[in-house]
């Protein structure tokens, strides 16, 4: 047999050029694997006097045909079922089938398995193959109590250090531009729609996650240039909490958000990563409870392949990497951590790049085609098995690097809270993330974290806008919780009390759509910074204000002096930052000097608030290739008044590149 594995990387990122890190294929001769078959047991949580759903998923895992393959069930006293044994039709390399019997009865120990035998012919032999998993969730039993009554429970002895990564979740809430949670009615945290900036919110939630062996957060974190944004959830919630102290954290860095390039492009240059170490040492790293590894504090990095491109490749990330070290242990640290989290099973070369670590955040669909319904719905029983191999895959690759692993497990995906009804064709789910099949995909970590420090993680907490949840809510409970107990803690409970919030808690604890403070809740963090008088941006560097593509426009980057974009269609826009709030009374308008070979018209556009429809003036022709000067002038005209919030140049062009070398408002004589 011969393997084929590709190794292509072009990463788009959001508004910013990121070239090709690697591109290989290799073609490596592969031994036989013989005959395999991997089994997963998803047992529905008992509920007596109830019958409970049970899935036998088995997947082909090696080389050889699996034929007269028959399979037999064995389940615990207390519990019936309705079918102990079944004849499948034969399987091939890769193929999946599925089974499903009805339980009756509540098992009568709280370690009780569910077993599976599965006997075939492969080559013209005999094979046999077995799997066991807890056939229940530990039930967890409510006892309402007021916040301020809330007790940090124990920690539990688990098999692994378990994580999750934290997301701030109130932008998911909704208001008009994101329809969100509120408006879906499909998802409800049991905390209700929450104030992420309050501390009573994370006193619950670290309760909620120590009691089921949760133990650190990995806190997704925004930040360029020291542009900051929805951090507060950290910041003000998480790091003031009464139980603080005893969660450990330790900062993801989400180097991909929009709203974070909105004021400038994305810089990973040593003077930025300096002062992004500086704020990394005053604010977090010198916190008792930050995490660390051999005396490191850990810090994630969510596109490595961003920091590598802009640094020039491996060589060059690697310096800016080490200038960040260097400007820790100035400050008194051992150094830095640093995991590039990486959502596919081939792994680039990090080690080169200077990374210790490599963590997935998830694979998401694991390479599945859809389901072709009215959305695209992928099998997460399914992606299980997916999952299970490429941890094995990924680690393989990260130890023949020197690198260290850290397994995740996902909680599935449902992003239609952020793209509403209206697009629901263009939106994802998947079908059977139950918690019982969660618990399968669970049970692997321990087979895949290192012997030294046996980090894992889970993705996420609370990524309610895109589905990805174990925080307790109000269609599942507690289970998803229970069920990395059940599969994970050395000796977990059949029955538990956790706490809830009183009715007053729980009121004090909601928070209105997205808008705090009179402000948008993204838009008051840059509040401060106005522009009012008029701006200039020249592009010399990516520490200067900047033009982000926009969806029509492929991406944009700063290179030589100018910046550069590459339309993808008719109408592609340069959007400015927002809110820029030009006062219309002093500004009469806004020039630009640019070439374009292709584009046939530029016109400029701007709204006097986020919500605003968008005036516009007249196209004005352009193209030839030669730079050119184009003067859009503004004052009198219909809507030009007030603040402008934000502006744009919206091109009539074929697929072409546009290059801008800068771009400069006049003031009113």
């Amino acid at each position: 047999a011969v393997a084929a594995q590709v190794k292509a990387g072009v990463e788009m990122g959001t508004g910013e050029r990121n070239a090709a890190l690697f591109t290989r294929l290799e073609f490596v001769p592969a031994p036989a694997v013989g005959a395999g078959l991997a089994i997963h047991l998803f047992a529905e949580k008992t509920v007596p006097g109830s019958a409970t759903g049970l899935k036998i998923h088995l997947t082909n895992t090696g080389d050889e045909r699996l034929s007269d393959l028959a399979i037999s069930l064995e389940v615990p006293p207390g519990m019936a079922v309705d079918h102990r044994s079944w004849t499948c039709s034969p399987l091939g390399a890769g193929e999946v089938q599925e089974r499903v019997a009805v339980l009756t009865g509540v098992p009568e120990k709280a370690t009780a398995q569910i077993a599976v035998k599965a006997t075939a012919k492969a080559a013209g032999k005999t094979v046999e193959f077995a799997q066991a998993t807890p056939v229940d969730l530990s039930d967890a039993q409510p006892l309402t109590v007021a916040s301020q009554k809330l007790l940090l429970p124990e920690l539990p002895e688990m098999k692994v250090k378990l994580g999750a990564y934290y997301f701030p979740v109130m932008l998911d809430w909704g208001d008009g531009s994101r329809l969100g949670l509120r408006a879906m009615g499909s998802m409800e945290p049991l905390l209700g729609y929450y104030n992420e900036r309050s501390p009573e919110v994370a006193d619950w939630h670290i309760a909620w996650a120590r009691r089921h062996g949760i133990s650190w957060f990995a806190v997704d974190w925004y930040w360029n240039q020291g542009e900051e944004l929805i951090n507060e959830a950290l910041d003000e919630g998480l790091m003031n909490s009464r139980f603080f102290d005893q969660m450990q954290f330790c900062i993801h860095w989400c180097n991909q958000d929009p709203t974070c390039t909105t004021f400038r492009a994305y810089d990973y240059s040593q003077e930025t990563l300096r002062e992004l170490a500086a704020t990394l040492c005053d604010r977090y790293f010198s916190r008792k409870n930050y995490l660390t590894i051999d005396g490191e504090p850990v810090f994630m990095v969510f596109q490595p392949v961003s920091l590598i491109n802009d640094n020039g490749g491996l060589a060059g990330a690697k310096a800016a990497l080490d200038a960040m070290e260097a400007a820790v242990r100035l400050r008194g640290f051992k150094g830095i951590h640093f995991i590039a989290v990486n959502n596919s099973p081939v792994v680039p070369d990090y080690a080169a790049a200077g990374f210790d670590s490599v963590a997935p955040y998830s694979f998401l669909f694991a390479n599945l085609l859809p389901e072709q319904t009215d959305r695209m719905a992928f099998d997460y029983g399914r992606i299980v098995q997916r999952y299970v191999e490429w941890l094995g895959l990924a680690q393989r690759q990260a130890h023949a690097q020197g690198l260290s692993f850290i397994p995740t497990a996902w909680a599935g995906w449902d992003d239609l809270p952020r793209l509403g009804e209206a697009r629901r064709a263009q939106s994802s789910v998947t079908v059977g993330n139950t918690p019982a099949a969660f618990r399968s995909m669970a049970q692997a970590l321990p087979d895949h974290v290192e012997k030294e420090h046996p980090l894992a993680l889970v993705e996420a907490w609370n990524e309610w806008g895109e589905g990805t949840v174990i925080e307790p809510g109000k269609e599942h409970g507690f289970d998803y919780l229970s069920a990395l107990l059940n599969v994970l803690g050395q000796t977990p409970p059949k029955t538990y009390q956790v706490p809830v919030p009183d009715q007053v808690s729980y009121d004090r604890m909601q928070t209105r759509p997205l808008h705090l403070d009179a402000a948008p809740y993204a838009e008051r963090l840059n509040a401060a910074r106005q522009w009012s008088s008029g701006l200039k941006m020249d592009f010399e560097n990516k520490r200067g204000l900047w033009l982000r593509a926009n969806w029509l426009m492929a991406y944009a980057w700063i290179d030589g002096g100018s910046l550069h974009a590459l339309a993808s269609g008719d109408g592609a826009a340069l959007d400015s930052p927002s809110p820029i709030w030009l006062d219309a009374a002093k500004v009469g308008g806004i020039g630009m000097r640019l070439k374009t070979a292709q584009a046939t018209s530029v016109l400029l556009q701007w709204k006097n608030g986020r919500d605003a429809a968008w005036q516009s003036t007249a196209p004005v022709p352009i193209g030839g290739g030669a730079w050119e000067t184009c003067r859009f002038d503004c004052a009198g005209r219909p809507g030009w008044s007030g603040s402008i919030d934000q502006f744009r140049f919206v091109f009539k062009t074929n697929p072409e590149s546009v290059e801008v070398d800068w771009v400069e408002t006049f003031t009113l004589d």
